[in-house]
């Protein structure tokens, strides 16, 4: 059987892929900025003097925002749903490299991690991996 001609159909179909997706990233991005352009503006005019070196004092860290969408999840997540709630509560499209290393060095580097790693990719709050022993809570 000769599979050369699948191979190429093969090929064809992730180079169309890639441009689709490109496309909607493009589209979203789009649509993500139109919509924030139709609501009242928010601006900060402040700087931030924190330790995590955010641009604003209402600007929120890639840690508070996973935070968040675990308590309302309640359940531990593979990175990429993650992602699609950040995005989601953010109002952009959020680069799975950022927020996988910056999950990946808050569970390495803190001194009391807010979350931990449950499988591959897998991550929720630390609370839900250790929880408390009767004897701690009494």
């Amino acid at each position: 059987m000769n599979t050369t001609t699948l191979q190429q159909a093969l090929a064809e179909l992730k180079q169309q892929r890639s441009t689709l997706e490109r496309a909607i990233i493009g589209i979203e991005e789009a649509l993500s900025t139109l919509n924030s352009e139709t609501s009242v503006p928010q601006t900060v005019s402040t700087r931030s003097t924190t330790k995590r070196g955010r641009k604003y004092k209402n600007a929120s860290s890639y840690i508070d925002d996973a935070i968040k969408v675990y308590e309302n999840v309640g359940k531990p997540l593979h990175i990429k749903m993650l992602i699609d709630q950040m995005s989601n509560l953010r109002g952009k499209v959020m680069s799975r490299a950022s927020v996988e290393s910056s999950v990946i060095r808050h569970i390495a580097k803190a001194n009391e991690p807010k979350l931990a790693r449950f499988g591959a990719s897998t991550y929720g709050l630390s609370a839900w991996k250790n929880p408390p022993k009767l004897a701690q809570m009494a």
